[in-house]
């Protein structure tokens, strides 16, 4: 993970062109449950409202838990030698969930559930 790589001293080559919406996975268990409760039917799309790119995730993953911002290489998506194209968004519209007044978890906080899973982990 990015978080292991920092804590390990490594560089985390990070896209600045690709573009990502993160969602705390405890979110999507909510939103499943929230969805029961208000007997919706459909198709909702969990994607947090927040877009980002890969580089600004991993500058703030770095800041929040105290790294060296220089690990955090940018980079764009081209300089990886994937086997097959890769796009420059991955994320969804939240719209239809957030009008249901469904509430995401903002990414510090999420970031605050992770260092505390974290610590146990180690």
């Amino acid at each position: 993970s990015c978080l292991d790589s920092l804590h390990s001293g490594q560089l985390v080559r990070s896209a600045t062109d690709q573009f990502i919406a993160p969602v705390y996975i405890g979110d999507v268990c909510r939103a499943v449950d929230f969805l029961i409760q208000k007997k919706k039917h459909g198709i909702f799309h969990v994607s947090s409202p927040q877009v980002i790119s890969r580089y600004e995730l991993g500058t703030r993953i770095a800041d929040y838990f105290g790294f060296d911002l220089n690990l955090v290489q940018p980079c764009r998506v081209s300089d990886f030698n994937f086997i097959e194209p890769r796009a420059a968004h991955y994320h969804l519209s939240s719209q239809k969930l957030q009008s249901l007044a469904f509430e995401y978890t903002p990414l510090e906080e999420t970031f605050k559930i992770i260092d505390v899973n974290y610590q146990k982990k180690k």
